[in-house]
């Protein structure tokens, strides 16, 4: 993964990088460390991947978008936090969105 160090906020400067199969979030000042899941909730940890990291660098930078794959199913999720207040915003299954039901969507 390409461009996998983003920088949050200049007041408290913290860094944004994939461990794992999870995302963290370290505090350069204070050198706290704290972690995001990322990914679909449904999906067995032990199969999925984080394959992409946005942070929203319009404003208030507020918002986070990791993309996760899950490796057994082939499905494709994105997951939009709101890392200010570590919240889940929204989260969408781009095979879904791509191929219809993600019931309908077979992995060959």
């Amino acid at each position: 993964m390409t461009q996998s160090l983003h920088f949050l906020d200049s007041f408290e400067p913290r860094i944004v990088y994939p461990v794992g199969k999870y995302i963290g979030i370290r505090n350069l000042v204070l050198g706290q460390m704290e972690f995001v899941k990322a990914g679909n909730e449904k999906a067995d940890d032990s199969e999925r991947e984080v394959i992409g990291l946005y942070i929203n660098h319009q404003g208030s930078r507020k918002y986070l978008a990791i993309c996760d794959k899950d490796n057994r199913t082939g499905h494709i999720w994105v997951n939009i936090y709101d890392h200010k207040n570590k919240k889940l915003m929204k989260q969408i299954d781009i095979t879904a969105e791509v191929y219809g039901s993600a019931s309908q969507y077979k992995r060959e």
